[in-house]
Order: structure tokens, then C-alpha cells, then sequence
């Protein structure tokens, strides 16, 4: 495991008429030994000289300490849900970050090429799709295989709803023109 690589836990649920996605992300022990030193050793080091040092550079050593505070309490707390309503037809994200949620709904006849996202140097995997000519990015830090088992899930659970949702920028054929040849 690399100190900078994040991976996730995902979790799949399946209901009636609708399937439930919920990621974590995996904890490294590595980067939580690494920030857990870091905070103790500043405390130990810096605690008698802690007033003359925030005088001298305040800004640094509070964008320090709140950039290690931040990280350690994302990887403890981070989340994200994904839920495929086949009943109300929406498609709802949810994530938690940092103990603040925040939803998006976004009704499938709007949605359009779902489907697992190409990992780039910087980027991760994780799942992407349209809506209104704009791409959704979610389920972030998921590798390809597991992107794969959810839509794999989605095809099972709700067939005829993954069917629109995977059509590329023409789904069900909007703009098909019937001949009528005989």
C-alpha cells in the first residue's frame, strides 16, 4: 500500500427496485501513523516555544496544523453514498465529508452514459456519467474492478433503468428514424 494511493471499501446493496452504493474510504496505517507522529512530535517539540512561534510565522503553522488535522479526521470520516431509485427514478449522491453532508438528485430520463471513469495520472477511477451536458463525477478513489461490479450490480437490480442510464448521448434512440422499408 502507498502512502499516497487511496482505495476504497465499497459496499453494495440491493432492495426492491432500488440498489445502494456506499463508499469508504480504506484507512492507511501508514499515513495515519505518519500524521498521528507529526502532531505529537509538534507537540512535544514546539508546546514551551508555542507563542514565539506564532508570532514569528502565524500563517505557515496554522495552515500546517489545520492541513495534518484535516487529513487524519478525513481519513477517519469520509464517505460517500450512491443510490439507484428505479421507484422514483433518481440517481441520489450523498457525501459525507468531514462530519458535513451534502445530497445532489438527479432524475434518470436526464442521465445519460454512465459508466466506470478512466483513471489518469492524477486522478482515480471511480464512476461518471451526463446530465443537462454536464459530467457527474462520483464514487471517487473506487478502483476499475469495483466500478465494474457496480454497474455490473445496477444491470442486475434494475435492468430496464440501467439500460437508459448507460445509453451514450442518445438514449433509446431519440433521434432514430423509422423507415418503414418493406
Amino acid at each position: 500500500m502507498w502512502l499516497g494511493k487511496k482505495e476504497s471499501e465499497v459496499e453494495i446493496q440491493r432492495a426492491s427496485g432500488m440498489l445502494r452504493v456506499t463508499v469508504k474510504p480504506k484507512r492507511n496505517p501508514i499515513l495515519l501513523f505518519v500524521e498521528v507522529g507529526v502532531i505529537a512530535a509538534f507537540v512535544y517539540l514546539k508546546w514551551n516555544r508555542l507563542p514565539a512561534m506564532f508570532q514569528r510565522d502565524p500563517i505557515y503553522w496554522t495552515l500546517l496544523g489545520l492541513g495534518v488535522v484535516t487529513s487524519l479526521w478525513f481519513q477517519l470520516s469520509g464517505s460517500e453514498e450512491i443510490e439507484f431509485d428505479g421507484q422514483r427514478q433518481l440517481l441520489v449522491i450523498r457525501r459525507s465529508l468531514l462530519g458535513w453532508p451534502r445530497t445532489w438528485e438527479y432524475v434518470f430520463p436526464d442521465i445519460c452514459a454512465l459508466g466506470r471513469r478512466e483513471p489518469t495520472d492524477n486522478n482515480p477511477d471511480g464512476l461518471t456519467c451526463r446530465w443537462n451536458g454536464r459530467t457527474i463525477t462520483f464514487a471517487k478513489g473506487i478502483s476499475s474492478e469495483q466500478a465494474d461490479d457496480v454497474l455490473s450490480e445496477l444491470q442486475q437490480a434494475l435492468p430496464d433503468a440501467a439500460h437508459g442510464l448507460m445509453a451514450g448521448g442518445d438514449p433509446f434512440g431519440k433521434h432514430f428514424i423509422a423507415l418503414n422499408l418493406q
